[in-house]
């Protein structure tokens, strides 16, 4: 077996685990790697939390002592996350259209020209058309 025969190792999906608190805080501890478990791009899962905690924040926000209490929407989105709560999309971008993609060619060219030139000899009559069709009313 030669070197360029390897092949890579499968690796397993990790089980989710449930977020850890501290004694005596409400707010659990959030890492790193938790949140990599579920997406592995630290990046995307990023925006993913963020996108997940907006939208939690323009819900109605508690007011007095339950504001206290409540976890705060970065929190719960990224415990959303790990938990597997929380679903996405990934959404590649279109390519862009080359040179060569473009319908147009001379001709066209000439053509929009063409009806630029037609317009701008029926502007230069001088006068307003619109403003002739109508009666002065007193």
């Amino acid at each position: 077996m030669s070197d360029t025969d390897q092949t890579l190792p499968i690796l397993e999906p990790v089980a989710a685990k449930k977020p850890r608190t501290r004694p005596g805080r409400f707010e659990p501890e959030i890492y790193v790697e938790d949140v990599i478990a579920r997406i592995p791009n630290k990046y995307l899962a990023v925006n993913v939390a963020a996108q997940r905690a907006r939208v939690l924040n323009e819900r109605d926000l508690p007011v007095g002592e339950a504001a206290k209490q409540a976890k705060k929407p970065t929190t719960q989105a990224l415990l959303e996350l790990i938990e597997g709560r929380l679903s996405y999309e990934v959404i590649l971008p279109r390519p862009a259209l080359s040179d060569t993609d473009v319908p147009f060619d001379d001709e066209t060219d000439e053509d929009v020209a063409a009806l630029f030139d037609e317009y701008a000899d029926d502007d230069a009559g001088g006068g307003d058309d619109m403003a002739a069709n109508f009666d002065d009313v007193d």
